[in-house]
């Protein structure tokens, strides 16, 4: 097993029971049925096996594969989820990302042991690209619901009072050691102690550690001796009520 691989293990991004193998020499992805196509990359940035009920819906949505979706795309989803549910304290859906993006088209191959255990949650491999080159989502603008209405004034709020910036998110994400696109049993502003379960790990990052990870998946340029923005446990609460 790979170094890659093992670190993906110990970090709990690939779960017990997942077997995984790395791909051959082959051009196009061979693969064996139950077995779905993924990068290392993906994993820096945010997707854990299973994944989350918001990207396998965001996927089923689009028609979309993991392997259809650059690097940085993943960056962008794991902002979203981080915003959601580290600071608005609500479950990402795919009604607020309509009305935030617009999506425009641009390994390592991992099996479940037990075929009676959903250990993916992520739809079956198809090697043909989606037909669509563009995407769009928006509701009615004569009729958005009110929770998207109240998010997008949170988010305002935050932006222009608060000064919540993208690299805030970025080191929430790196600091707190979770996986936004992963199944988790809560929400990032829920996240307790070092033992909390939703963690990859019970070390706690230094500043510089933290600014290394975000560099590496961004253009952030945070230096050195960066110190933390605005926190999840921060700031106001919405609330949805």
């Amino acid at each position: 097993m790979l170094p890659d691989i093992r670190r993906l293990r110990r970090t709990h991004c690939i779960l017990e029971g997942v077997a995984t193998r790395l791909l051959g020499d082959e051009i196009v992805p061979v693969v064996n049925p139950g077995e779905r196509v993924v990068f290392v990359a993906h994993f820096d940035r945010g997707l854990g096996l299973p994944a989350s009920p918001f990207f396998r819906g965001f996927l089923e949505f689009f028609g979309l594969q993991p392997q259809h979706l650059l690097a940085n795309a993943f960056v962008t989803l794991f902002c979203y989820v981080v915003f959601c549910d580290g600071y608005a304290r609500v479950w990402p859906d795919i009604d607020f990302w309509g009305r935030l993006f617009y999506i425009k088209a641009q390994t390592t191959d991992v099996k479940n042991e037990n075929p009676a255990r959903d250990l993916f949650n992520l739809s079956e491999f198809s090697l043909v690209p989606p037909t669509k080159m563009n995407w769009g989502y928006c509701l009615k603008p004569t009729d958005p619901t009110t929770e998207v209405n109240m998010l997008l004034e949170f988010l305002r709020t935050c932006v222009t009072r608060d000064r919540l910036t993208g690299a805030d998110l970025l080191c929430t994400f790196t600091s707190r050691r979770v996986l936004p696109l992963q199944w988790r049993v809560h929400k990032i502003c829920y996240m307790s102690s070092w033992f909390d379960p939703t963690r990859t790990s019970k070390v706690a990052l230094t500043a510089e550690g933290v600014a290394n990870r975000v560099n590496h998946i961004s253009q952030a340029r945070l230096p050195n001796n960066w110190s933390g923005g605005w926190s999840p446990t921060a700031g106001r609460i919405l609330r949805l009520w």
